[in-house]
Order: structure tokens, then sequence, then C-alpha cells
């Protein structure tokens, strides 16, 4: 059981009393050192494995390189829509309960390009990378801040490019993404070729050299690009997403990331309007949206109450089919 927000808040500003600590909380948050060692690391593993402070992997996935599309949908409040959503589950990365007027569902779908498919095409999730600064919480005058950043703040894309396409990916391709998907330590090509043994060796043949040579193309045409892995939900920050058709929604997110906010953004491809993910503190979530209406009048805010499911790419999608391949291949 987690302590408090309360208290988890107060022993979060003990722990990260100084610069050099959110220097250290920095350097999580990226795939990579960012140019010195760091001495408090049985702390920092301590503090993480008590508070809950990373998620996910550290790793993500371009799908459309892979011959998959996302989509997301809003669903009404009812059975009838859990069925619904339920209806796709192979191909569901993320559901969520939400408050968007009323409560609805969230749902996102990872769907290959063959499939039947439903909600409205996205890109990929693509993250920025907060270089936090002391003291974490800000006290009063966020609006003030927000404007001077802002003011000095470009709208240059950070983001890495999208990924070169590859024709035809296969069961290897798919296996390592989903394993470097849930990764939150280092890549290890090793222990994935040794797991790959271990469950689909009966389908394709696997090889330390394969499994480098295809990483290794994967990371190339930027296919397997890095995210922010953090996640404060247990020290007062909440989720929120906006749907969004500011034009310097770049120059928006650089600023929150100075005021120690993480924030990432999924591109909507049938229309010029992108789709905003902010983490912040509970009560600086009503100052960003007001702010993001002055900016954009048409903007939405939704708030996420309960996650229920949050998977990566639809792997076993694609270890059916070869299984369906291989047994076709044996009758004949």
């Amino acid at each position: 059981m987690n302590p408090s927000n309360e208290d988890t808040e107060a022993e979060f500003n003990k722990f990260l009393g100084s610069q050099a600590d959110l220097d250290m909380i920095t350097y999580l948050s990226k795939a990579h050192r960012i140019g010195k060692e760091y001495l408090l690391e049985n702390a920092r593993n301590d503090f993480i494995d008590k508070y809950s402070i990373t998620k996910f992997g550290r790793w993500n996935i371009d799908v459309n390189a892979l011959g998959m599309t996302k989509t997301i949908g809003f669903y009404g409040y009812s059975e009838n829509s859990w069925k619904k959503i339920f209806s796709r589950n192979l191909f569901l990365s993320h559901l969520s309960q939400i408050e968007i007027g009323i409560a609805k569902y969230l749902a996102m779908y990872t769907f290959p390009d063959e499939e039947e498919k439903v909600g409205s095409e996205i890109s990929s999730w693509y993250y920025m990378f907060p270089y936090f600064t002391h003291p974490f919480f800000e006290n009063g005058e966020f609006e003030k801040k927000f404007e001077r950043i802002f003011e000095e703040e470009n709208n240059r894309n950070p983001l890495p490019p999208r990924g070169g396409k590859i024709k035809k990916p296969d069961l290897i391709d798919m296996y390592i993404c989903r394993y470097v998907q849930r990764e939150l330590g280092d890549i290890n090509l090793g222990e994935y070729t040794r797991r790959m043994r271990e469950e689909i060796s009966d389908l394709v043949k696997v090889h330390e050299r394969a499994v480098e040579t295809r990483f290794r193309r994967l990371e190339e045409k930027k296919i397997i690009y890095p995210v922010n892995p953090l996640n404060f939900t247990e020290l007062s920050y909440v989720d929120v997403f906006f749907i969004t058709a500011y034009e310097e929604v770049f120059r928006f997110m650089k600023t929150l990331n100075k005021l120690n906010i993480i924030t990432a953004i999924s591109f909507m491809e049938n229309n010029s309007k992108n789709i905003l993910y902010i983490q912040c503190p509970y009560d600086k979530k009503n100052t960003i949206a007001n702010i993001l209406n002055e900016l954009d009048r048409k903007s939405q805010i939704f708030s996420i109450v309960n996650t229920y499911v949050n998977r990566g790419l639809p792997y076993k999608y694609y270890l059916r089919k070869y299984k369906k391949q291989k047994y076709n291949h044996t009758k004949t």
C-alpha cells in the first residue's frame, strides 16, 4: 500500500532536494545516459520500487512502418459499449474510462493493415524529454512562468523522424518490437534471442546474428525510438488528453516540459488535429486547460479516471498467422 499522495509528495520533495537529484530523474527518463554517472543508484532504485514511477517501457514502435495502423475511438458508458470494444480485443492496445462531458471509454487499437479497422487513424505516440528542475513542484505564479518560458521558446519539431517502412517484417521483427516495448532496462539482444528460442523456434530459425541484424535495421529505420517511461501519478500527477489543432503545439509542449510536466503527441492522420498527452500535477490541470483554450478555442480536454488495458503491438495475431502458414505448408 502506497502512502497518501500528501506524504508521498513530501517524501519526494525530500528525496529530490537538489538539482543533482533531479538530474538523476532526468537520466531515468532517457533511453541513454546524459553524460555522467550517478552515485545514488541504490537510493534511486529503492525510490522507484516504492513509488512505481516508471511504466510500460523506454522505447516505442512506429507501427505504420511495420504495416499496421493505430486507431482511436470514443464509446458511451454502457454495457453494449464494453462488448463492442472487446469484440476487437486481439488488437486493443489501450482502454481507459475518461471524463469528457459525461463518462465515456477511450479505446486505442493497433490493426494489421489487412484487417478491418474501427475508429479514427492516429500515429504512434512521440514523447518529449523534460529536463527536470528544482523545485520539482511549482508553487504559485504558474501562469506567469508559463508566459515567460513560452515567449522564449520556438515551435521547431524536436521529435524523431517517422520510421522507414519494412516491406515484409517477419516474426523475429515482431518479437523484437514486443520485447523492446516492455523494456525498462537496457536493450538485451542476447536475452531476447533466448526468449525467442523458447517461444517461436518451432516456427522460425532463431539465432543471435539474425536477431542483431533485424534489430539494427529497426533501429536505423527509426522504427524503434525512445519514449519517456516516467509515471508520477502516485505523486499527485494526473493523466490528461487534449485534442487540439493549435499550430504551435511543439512550442506549447516544450514550455510545459520546462515546468516539470511530461508531454507526448499523436498525429491524427485524416485532419489537422493532434492528440496531446500531458501528465501534470492535479492542481495545474485546469490552469493548463485554460491556457490551451486561450490558444485554441476548439481544443477538447478529457481526463483519465481508470486504465483497464495498456498493451504493446498485437504480436499474437502474427504468431497465429505464422502457425497457420506452417500448418498449411505441412499439409501440402
